[in-house]
C-alpha cells in the first residue's frame, strides 16, 4: 500500500464511528500490515471502546494477519484482552512485539494519549519503567511531557514499588512530585535531570538515610519528609539554592548538619518529632528564615544566635525541655507567633514587650511564677495561652493590650486580677478555671465583646450582675464555686447559649431564667441546693441539656413538658416521688436518668419517646414497669437496680436493641423467655435478686454476665455457646450441679473469665 492508502486506514481506525472502523478492518484483510497498522489495531484492541461484534472482528483480523506459528501461542491473550490492567496491556505488547513488526512507541502513544478517564500516576510510572526498558523515546509521548504534578499514594498496595521509580526520569517537565507510602524508598540517581522540579513531597516512606540524589536537584524550592524516620540529612543540601521550604516531622534525627545554615532562601524550617538536643548555631545566618518550627524533640537551650534571624515572624519550640529563652530572641521584632508550651521555662525575658508585633503566644504548661510586666507593652497581641502554670499575679498594666481576644489562664494560682483588665474591650474568651479567684474586677460591663467566661473551680461567692449585661456573651460556666444565688437579671443575657452553674450552693432559680429562651441549649444546676423550679423553665424552648441531678427536688414543674427539643435530662439524686404525666412530649430525648429518688412507678408515655436510649431509674422504689413499656425498642441502655421489681414483662425481649441491662438488687425470681431475643446484649447485671436458674440461649454478643447472691443450684450445659462473653460472677449461689463439660469449653475458649 502506498503512503496515502495507510493514512486513509489509519484515519478510518481512529474514527469514533464504529462504522468507519468495521470498514477498516474488513480492508485489512486485503494488505500487509507493517508496524504503524499493527500499533494502531492493537490500541484500538486494548481500549475496549467497542461492542463485542466489533471486538471479535478486530480480534479475527489479527489471527489471521499473525505469522501462522505465533497464533496458537498468543491465542490465551484473547480473554486477557477483555478486561486488562496497565500491566496485562505491557505484557501483551511485549509478547506482541516479539511475534510481529510493531510500532511500541506509537501504540504507547495512543494508549495513553487517548485513555478516558485520563491514565492515573501508577499507570503513568509503568508506562515510563516499560519506555525506558525497551529503548524508548518518553520525550516524544504527551502524556509523560504534559505531566506537571505526580502524585503516588498507597504504594503498599499497587504495582509499582520502590525499585521501579526509575520511570520518573521521563517526566522532564514536572513541577510537583508526592510518593505517599512507599516501600524501601529508592529515588533513581538520575532524578536531578527534572530541572523544572520544584516541590518533592515523601510521606509515610520507609528510608534508610538521605537520598543523595535530593541535595542535586537544584530547582527544589519545597521538600517535605514526613513520618519517614529519616535518620540524617545529607551535608551537600547546602546545594539547593533556590530551597524555600524544608518540612521534615516525624524522624529519627539526632542532629542538624551545619550546612542547613548555608540555604540562601530558606523561609520555612520544620524539623518536629525528632531527636534533637541542640541546634547549630549557623542556624542564626538562615536571614530570610520566617518561619521555624522544632517542636516535639528534646532541645534543651537554643543558640544566642536566634536573635539574628530578623525576618522571623513564627517559632514554636513546644514539647521540648527548655528551662529559659535566650535574651537575644527580643531581637525576632517581625515575631507575630511564639509558641513554647510544654516546657521548663521559669522566666521569661525581662525585655519580652520589645516583640512588638507578637499576635499569639502560647507559654501553657511551663514553670512560670510570673510575667515580665514589659509584656502589657505588645500591643498586637491578640491571643495569650497561659494554663497550666505557677503564676500567682498577672502584670497589672495587663489591660493596656487592647487587640486582646483570648486570655487562657487556667490551672493556675491566682488569687486576684488587676482592675486593669476592664480595659480590655475586645476580649471574647475568658477562662480562669482552677485558680483561687473570689472576684472579678470592677466596671466588666466595658467587656462589650465577650463571649465565653470560664470561671469554674474557684472561690467565687456571687456572680456580679454587669456580667449579664454583656450583649454577646454567649458561655457561662462557674461550676464548683460558693455562688449562693443567680441574679435576677439574668435574663437579659438572651444571646446566652451554655449557663454551667454546677456545685455551688443555689437555692432559688429566678424566674427570669425563663426569659433565656432564644439561644439556650444547655443548662446545668446539679449538686446545688434547689428545691424547687419555676414554671418558666418551660420558655426554653430550645433546650438540648438539662442536668437537675443532685439537688433537693420533690416535684417538677409542668411546664417541663413544654421542653420539645430537649435531648438530655438528668433528674437523678433528688426526692421525686413521682415524673410529669406529660413526659411523652419530650419527642427528641435520648437520655433520661431518674436514679436515686422515690418514684414508684415510671411514666406511662415513655414508649412515646422514639430516640431514648439510654434510661437509668436506679435506687428507687419501682415494683413493676408500666404497660407498653417494652416498646421502647429503640433503648441501648436500661438501669432499673437496686429497686423492688419482682417479675418483669412477658415481652421484655422486644427491646431488642439493649446492649446493656442491669437488674441488680431487685427481688426477680426469673427471667422472660423472651429475653433471648435481646440478641444485641453485652452486659447483664442480674446480682442479688432471688433467681433459681438462667437461660443463656441467643445472647452471642454477652462479654458480661453478672449472677452474684441468687439462688442458682444448676448452671445451664450450654453455657459454652457465650461465645464472647469474657466475664462471669457466680459468687454466693448454692450450685450444686456444674456442667463440667460446659465449664472446660468455656474456659478453654476464654482463658479471661474470672468466676
Amino acid at each position: 500500500m502506498d503512503a496515502q492508502e495507510k493514512k486513509n486506514l489509519q484515519k478510518l481506525l481512529l474514527s469514533d464511528d464504529p462504522a468507519n472502523v468495521l470498514l477498516a478492518v474488513h480492508l485489512l484483510y486485503s494488505y500487509t500490515l507493517d508496524e504503524d497498522l499493527w500499533a494502531v489495531l492493537l490500541y484500538i484492541r486494548l481500549s475496549n471502546a467497542y461492542d463485542k461484534t466489533l471486538t471479535q472482528e478486530l480480534w479475527r483480523l489479527i489471527v489471521n494477519k499473525m505469522p501462522a506459528k505465533k497464533v496458537e501461542k498468543n491465542l490465551h491473550f484473547q480473554i486477557r484482552f477483555q478486561h486488562a490492567s496497565a500491566n496485562h496491556e505491557l505484557t501483551m505488547l511485549t509478547t506482541f512485539h516479539q511475534t510481529i513488526p510493531l510500532n511500541l512507541q506509537l501504540c504507547i502513544e495512543l494508549l495513553l494519549g487517548n485513555a478516558v478517564p485520563e491514565p492515573s500516576p501508577v499507570k503513568l510510572i509503568e508506562y515510563a519503567n516499560f519506555c525506558l526498558e525497551h529503548n524508548l523515546a518518553p520525550q516524544n509521548i504527551p502524556s509523560f511531557q504534559n505531566c506537571v504534578y505526580l502524585r503516588l499514594y498507597n504504594q503498599y498496595h499497587h504495582s509499582v514499588y520502590a525499585h521501579s521509580l526509575d520511570g520518573l526520569t521521563v517526566f522532564t517537565n514536572l513541577k510537583e512530585l508526592t510518593i505517599n507510602k512507599s516501600v524501601k524508598l529508592y529515588l533513581p540517581d538520575q532524578l536531578d535531570q527534572l530541572k523544572y522540579l520544584e516541590t518533592l513531597y515523601l510521606n509515610n516512606c520507609s528510608i534508610d538515610e538521605f537520598p543523595k540524589v535530593i541535595s542535586r536537584i537544584t530547582s527544589l524550592k519545597k521538600l517535605q519528609v514526613y513520618h519517614c524516620a529519616l535518620p540524617n540529612i545529607d551535608e551537600n543540601i547546602s546545594n539547593l539554592v533556590n530551597l524555600e521550604e524544608l518540612r521534615i516531622a516525624s524522624a529519627r534525627l539526632t542532629q542538624l548538619p551545619v550546612s542547613l545554615g548555608k540555604l540562601p532562601a530558606i523561609k520555612y524550617l520544620e524539623v518536629s518529632g525528632a531527636l534533637l538536643t541542640t541546634l547549630p548555631n549557623i542556624l542564626g545566618q538562615c536571614f530570610s528564615l520566617d518561619q521555624l518550627n522544632v517542636a516535639n524533640n528534646e532541645i534543651r537551650a537554643l543558640p544566642d544566635s536566634l536573635g539574628q534571624l530578623t525576618q522571623l515572624k513564627t517559632l514554636d519550640v513546644s514539647n521540648n525541655l527548655l528551662n529559659r529563652l535566650p535574651n537575644s530572641m527580643t531581637a525576632c521584632k517581625l515575631l507575630t507567633v511564639l509558641h513554647i508550651k510544654n516546657n521548663q521555662i521559669k522566666t521569661l525575658p525581662a525585655d519580652i514587650g520589645k516583640l512588638a508585633h507578637l499576635t499569639s503566644f502560647n507559654v501553657e504548661h511551663n514553670q512560670l511564677g510570673s510575667l515580665p510586666e514589659s509584656i502589657a507593652e505588645i500591643s498586637t497581641l491578640g491571643n495569650l495561652f497561659l494554663n497550666n502554670n505557677y503564676l500567682t499575679s498577672l502584670p497589672k498594666q495587663l489591660g493596656q493590650l487592647s487587640c486582646l481576644t483570648m486570655l487562657y489562664v487556667n490551672n493556675n494560682q491566682l488569687t486576684q486580677l488587676p482592675e486593669s483588665m476592664v480595659r480590655l474591650v475586645n476580649l471574647r474568651y475568658l477562662l480562669l478555671k482552677r485558680n483561687k479567684l473570689r472576684m472579678l474586677p470592677k466596671n466588666i460591663g466595658q467587656w462589650r465583646n465577650l463571649e465565653v467566661i470560664n470561671l469554674n473551680h474557684n472561690q467565687f461567692d456571687h456572680i456580679p450582675e454587669t456580667l449579664f449585661d454583656l450583649p454577646k456573651l454567649q458561655g457561662v460556666n462557674i461550676r464548683n464555686n460558693r455562688v449562693a444565688f443567680i441574679p435576677s437579671n439574668v435574663g437579659k443575657a438572651t444571646n446566652l447559649r451554655n449557663l454551667n452553674v454546677s456545685e455551688n450552693c443555689i437555692r432559688v432559680l429566678p424566674a427570669s431564667i425563663g426569659k433565656l429562651g432564644t439561644h439556650l441549649a444547655s443548662l446545668h444546676l446539679a449538686k446545688n441546693q434547689l428545691t424547687q423550679v419555676p414554671e418558666e423553665i418551660g420558655n426554653l424552648l430550645h433546650l438540648v441539656t438539662l442536668d437537675l441531678s443532685h439537688n433537693q427536688l420533690t416535684e417538677l414543674p409542668t411546664s417541663i413538658t413544654q421542653l420539645e427539643n430537649l435531648q438530655e435530662l438528668y433528674l437523678n439524686n433528688n426526692q421525686l416521688k413521682a415524673l410529669p404525666a406529660a413526659l411523652s412530649r419530650l419527642k427528641n430525648l435520648r437520655v433520661l436518668k431518674v436514679d436515686h429518688n422515690q418514684l414508684k412507678e415510671l411514666s406511662k408515655g415513655l414508649d412515646q419517646l422514639p430516640f431514648l436510649k439510654i434510661l437509668t431509674a436506679a435506687h428507687n422504689q419501682l415494683e413493676t414497669l408500666p404497660v407498653n413499656f417494652t416498646r421502647s425498642s429503640q433503648l441501648h441502655q436500661l438501669v432499673l437496680s437496686h429497686n423492688q421489681l419482682n417479675v418483669l414483662p412477658s415481652d421484655m425481649g422486644d427491646l431488642n436493641n439493649l446492649v446493656l441491662l442491669d437488674l441488680q438488687g431487685n427481688v426477680l425470681t426469673d427471667l422472660p423467655e423472651s429475653l433471648k431475643q435481646c440478641r444485641k446484649l453485652k452486659k447483664l447485671l442480674l446480682n442479688d435478686n432471688q433467681l433459681k436458674s438462667i437461660k443463656v440461649e441467643g445472647w452471642q454478643e454477652l462479654q458480661y454476665l453478672a449472677l452474684k447472691n441468687n439462688q442458682i443450684a444448676v448452671l445451664p450445659e450450654n453455657l459454652h455457646q457465650l461465645i464472647g462473653l469474657r466475664t462471669l460472677y457466680l459468687n454466693n449461689n448454692p450450685i450444686t450441679a456444674i456442667g463440667k463439660k460446659s465449664l472446660q469449653k468455656l474456659f478453654r475458649k476464654h482463658t479471661n473469665v474470672l468466676v
